[in-house]
């Protein structure tokens, strides 16, 4: 079951990242960078920033089961789809976790 549930507040948001990221697969966050303007592929390399020049970053399955992205250029960027977002969109938490409540349904 992919849905999220109504998670109401309990001053940890730490859970509510947990939740989603352990739901999302590497399609979804390739999905929902490519969303957002990066052009994510799912398996490969792809540009991370808008001045990169060569594809150096990539989303890969950690060992919790969360996909997350990884820079392999020079900035050695890791994180989940949140992280990313915020990094380099400047999209914050809140904003993602209802982005990705509504992705997900």
């Amino acid at each position: 079951n992919r849905h999220i549930k109504n998670v109401k507040r309990s001053g940890v948001m730490n859970n509510i990242f947990q939740k989603v990221n352990e739901m999302l697969r590497k399609e979804d966050v390739a999905n929902v960078l490519n969303y957002f303007g990066i052009e994510a592929k799912i398996n490969g390399n792809f540009r991370l920033r808008d001045d990169d020049t060569v594809p150096s970053a990539g989303i890969f399955i950690h060992k919790s089961g969360i996909p997350m992205v990884k820079d392999f250029g020079g900035g050695g960027f890791v994180g989940d789809v949140f992280k990313t977002l915020k990094e380099f969109r400047g999209i914050s938490y809140k904003d993602s976790v209802k982005f990705l409540k509504n992705y997900l349904g």
